[in-house]
């Protein structure tokens, strides 16, 4: 990676259709990040690892599992959302 990743929140009301078209500035209008709520080593295997987050963004719930394999060259990131936010982008 060539810098650190992660999801960022932005307000975007949309610019003509709310869900088909990004405003040009979202990024001038960033939101908090999400709040962790929990996070747990779930598999400490000798071909994966796994570690679970859990977090809360608004009244969203997300929860976020990131996995490494020994013999691969890739991490794995899983996400199970509840989303119930609007006009928000998850970038």
């Amino acid at each position: 990676m060539r810098a650190p990743c992660g999801s960022r929140f932005f307000r975007d009301d949309g610019q003509y259709w709310d869900a088909w078209n990004l405003n040009p500035d979202y990024g001038d209008h960033p939101l908090p990040a999400p709040v962790l709520t929990s996070i747990a080593l779930t598999e400490t295997g000798p071909l994966r690892a796994a570690i679970v987050s859990r977090l809360t963004f608004g009244h969203s719930r997300l929860q976020r599992t990131v996995r490494l394999y020994a013999h691969h060259p890739f991490v794995e990131i899983l996400y199970e959302v509840d989303w119930q936010e609007s006009g928000v982008l998850w970038k």
